[in-house]
């Protein structure tokens, strides 16, 4: 193998393995609606309780009519219900 070879293989391996965690880091994300329009990104998908009556969608999911009203994104574990945080 030419000494150029070596170099090209590593940056190739390493731009197919920088491919690869951005893959893995949008896979989680996703939107999540609750049953009063409320909506907020997220990115982890969680198993929301039954209590919250969320539907989670893909991340590139967007808001059929304007009675859809999007919230502040969050990072820790809850949902919105009426403008208000609940942990979980």
């Amino acid at each position: 193998m030419k000494p150029i070879h070596k170099p090209l293989i590593a940056a190739i391996g390493a731009l197919a393995a920088l491919g690869g965690v951005a893959a893995a880091t949008s896979a989680g994300a996703a939107v999540v609606c609750n049953r009063y329009h409320e909506c907020w990104r997220v990115h982890d998908r969680l198993d929301y309780p039954a209590a919250a009556a969320v539907t989670i969608y893909d991340d590139t999911w967007t808001a059929p009519d304007t009675t859809y009203h999007w919230l502040k994104d969050r990072d820790d574990h809850g949902y919105w219900v009426h403008g208000r945080w609940h942990k979980f």
